[in-house]
């Protein structure tokens, strides 16, 4: 089995998938945090909605060809590109008109009480995207994931800065809006400093036939995880209003940024390796799997505990004693990241088994049932009965995986109930110290306890790694010594 280069070139690639991951996630977390405290609850909620209109018209316009580049087996011609990147403006321009004509009707979906003149500004941000440099897409299809690493940290650090420092100085959403078209203009510019070409205009479109078929799947897969994912901010928004979109949308990037976005590196990570050892050796595979899954699920417990028992501590030193109305709905949502997480983990799994049908039967099941039972849990117009039916709608989605995977993976139930069995002991030593200790000393016996099981799990990692790296090696040895018998 010979996946050492492969290997060699997935850790080298892996510590800036790494480095992009953690320093973009951190960076947007830390922003919204600081908005958080210094805009307060109603102003990040004018903001969410903003955010929401424009995923809104993109998902629904999104057909899938510039993801296409990154998977078409062929060798792309230069003409092709020049093609795409003039379909792709098209669309950029084409969805800013769409938000300049609707905007009075998009006023009215949200219950937005602002000036339309800031739904208006967002026009512009698809427009300065759609003129990105076509290399950027290239550099992607090629694995040159150094680069395009650092020019999304500087992306990100830029509007991060002029985030902040609009905010803090103006205090005033339309100033922040205008430092997003300013961040967005110069990650354009960055892509064609960092890879050098200019396109061309070409309206030749039959030369993308292919990438524009391949695309009608990645429409309704973008449609349906935008539903699932946004559904319930864009009913807060509607029937609650921005200050309470405002609350639900920081309790879910709490706990997002806490758990979700943690793992999704790991899932980013695992998906090609495991893809790797699915063309060569199943039953390798599947023992890697379970190693890695006992370590997410133990991990995630308890992160999550640690997390859910500090929660009112976490919520007022990130964001501010304005936001401790946030805090139920922070601890209710926590569970949907981490049901979500290992989620995230069995899915990459099934992908790189080749059952991405699989993936699409359990959201589908999920969306059918979150649609109406979210719709449902608004008649109470209650965020916490909303946050329950989100949970619920994922736990359906984890039992859909996870016993299609039984059939493939011997023992999976078993690595589940001792990953979960073997934490337990941990969960119920932190519940019972958060009854007798203040919060600042809970928040120090949870670090020290994170700490102390990094220590102890480094074995089991390292097993991992050297599963993983060790396995060809061993195999040559054999033939080595059967080499020098003969």
């Amino acid at each position: 089995m010979n996946v050492g280069p492969f290997i060699k070139k997935l850790n080298s690639n892996f510590f800036w998938v790494v480095l992009n991951q953690v320093a973009s996630r951190l960076l947007v977390a830390m922003k919204f945090f600081i908005l958080a405290r210094v805009l307060g609850p109603q102003s990040m909620g004018i903001l969410s909605t903003l955010l929401l209109i424009l995923a809104m018209v993109e998902t629904f316009t999104e057909l899938g060809v510039l993801q296409s580049i990154v998977y078409q087996k062929n060798k792309i011609l230069r003409g092709q590109m020049h093609v795409i990147w003039t379909f792709n403006l098209l669309r950029g321009v084409v969805i800013g008109m769409i938000i300049i004509v609707a905007a009075p009707l998009l006023k009215m979906i949200f219950s937005f009480s602002e000036s339309i003149f800031l739904i208006i500004l967002m026009a512009f941000i698809p427009v300065i995207r759609g003129l990105s440099s076509y290399n950027l897409l290239l550099a992607e299809r090629n694995g040159l994931f150094k680069k395009i690493s650092i020019l999304q940290v500087i992306y990100i650090l830029t509007d991060f800065i002029f985030s902040v420092i609009v905010s803090t100085v103006t205090k005033n959403i339309t100033f922040v809006v205008y430092s997003m078209i300013f961040s967005e203009g110069l990650k354009t510019i960055l892509s064609y400093v960092f890879f050098k070409g200019f396109p061309k205009f070409s309206f030749k479109f039959s030369l993308i036939k292919e990438n524009l078929s391949y695309g009608k799947w990645i429409t309704a897969n973008s449609i349906t995880i935008f539903l699932l994912n946004q559904l319930d901010k864009i009913l807060t928004s509607r029937y609650l209003g921005a200050y309470q979109l405002g609350i639900y949308q920081m309790a879910s990037k709490l706990s997002q940024f806490a758990l979700a976005d943690l793992f999704s590196a790991i899932c980013r990570y695992c998906f090609p390796l495991f893809s790797t050892y699915n063309r060569k050796d199943l039953k390798l595979l599947n023992k890697l799997f379970l190693d890695i899954l006992y370590l997410v699920i133990f991990g995630l417990t308890i992160l999550t505990t640690v997390i859910f028992l500090n929660a009112e501590i976490i919520t007022e030193v990130l964001l501010g004693k304005e936001w401790m109305g946030s805090v139920k709905i922070f601890q209710v949502l926590l569970f949907s990241s981490f049901i979500g997480s290992i989620n995230m983990f069995l899915v990459t799994y099934l992908r790189s088994v080749g059952k991405p049908n699989i993936v699409t039967l359990a959201t589908t099941i999920q969306l059918s049932v979150f649609l109406p039972a979210s719709f449902l849990a608004m008649t109470h117009k209650n965020l916490y009965v909303l946050s329950v039916v989100v949970v619920f709608s994922v736990l359906i989605a984890f039992l859909v995986l996870i016993l299609y995977i039984s059939k493939l993976v011997k023992d999976v139930f078993k690595n589940l109930f001792l990953s979960l069995l073997h934490s337990i002991p941990i969960v119920i030593i932190l519940y019972i110290a958060s009854k007798v200790i203040s919060n600042i000393s809970l928040l120090c016996l949870s670090c020290i306890v994170l700490m102390i099981l990094m220590v102890v799990k480094i074995g089991k990692v390292k097993q991992v790694v050297n599963f993983i790296n060790g396995t060809k090696s061993n195999k040559n040895e054999k033939v080595l010594d059967r080499t020098q018998v003969n």
